[in-house]
């Protein structure tokens, strides 16, 4: 029986303290075992004497949460590591992104989510259809990407073929890469709208080594 998993992600807020909401979602037909790029992931964060962590872009990146006490090398040899296994593992992905200020209310931007979803569905149905079930991973961060996502699922595809589950991001590999592709694409914003800062300029180069070394890479996946 084929099972495709769906792992969503979303960067930015509802509310004001961002110009942007993004949501990614990544595809992952159950036949593709990540097993092997698992454990050659490790085994490069082993060899270059790094210790395993759950994967979350902006902390390593602006070295917060767990990353705070490590250096902006260690920092970018473990972003390094991570980002060598999102480009060679088995997946597809796509991003919506939401400009708020075009939006009255949060209401409105629920609204638009809920149909980019169904469109999104609904142009790629056969593909969706060919899986006997699809599970559906979130941790229910927003409470509009979550109700979205629920009706659009339902209305174009078998309530049946849904299982929703909530995830915790250490606890699936495929939930990381979701945070990841968020994070390249909203640094993509960034660059684009050129308010890339000082950090972007750190970790990735200026826009034209962040478009060649990590955005054109991660694009080549997309669905």
């Amino acid at each position: 029986m084929r099972e495709l998993s769906i792992f969503i992600d979303e960067s930015g807020d509802v509310g004001s303290c961002s110009d942007y909401y993004l949501i990614a979602l990544v595809f992952h037909d159950q036949r593709d075992e990540i097993a092997f790029d698992v454990r050659r992931y490790r085994g490069a964060l082993k060899d270059s004497g790094l210790v395993e962590h759950t994967f979350h872009f902006t902390p390593v990146v602006r070295g917060h949460d767990q990353f705070a006490a490590l250096s902006l090398e260690y920092r970018k040899s473990f972003f390094a590591r991570f980002r060598l296994f999102v480009e060679k593992a088995p997946f597809r992905y796509h991003p919506f992104v939401y400009r708020k200020s075009r939006f009255p209310s949060v209401y409105h931007l629920a609204e638009q989510i809920e149909r980019d979803l169904i469109a999104f569905l609904n142009e790629r149905l056969p593909f969706f259809q060919s899986f006997a079930r699809v599970k559906i991973y979130y941790d229910n961060g927003q409470l509009i990407v979550k109700h979205a996502v629920h009706r659009a699922i339902h209305m174009c595809l078998s309530s049946n073929a849904a299982v929703y589950r909530n995830v915790m991001p250490k606890d699936y590999f495929m939930s990381q890469v979701a945070d990841y592709v968020c994070g390249i694409e909203l640094a993509a914003l960034r660059y684009e709208r050129h308010v890339d800062s000082p950090t972007d300029h750190r970790f990735f180069g200026d826009r034209r080594s962040f478009t060649k070394n990590y955005l054109k890479k991660i694009r080549r996946k997309l669905l």
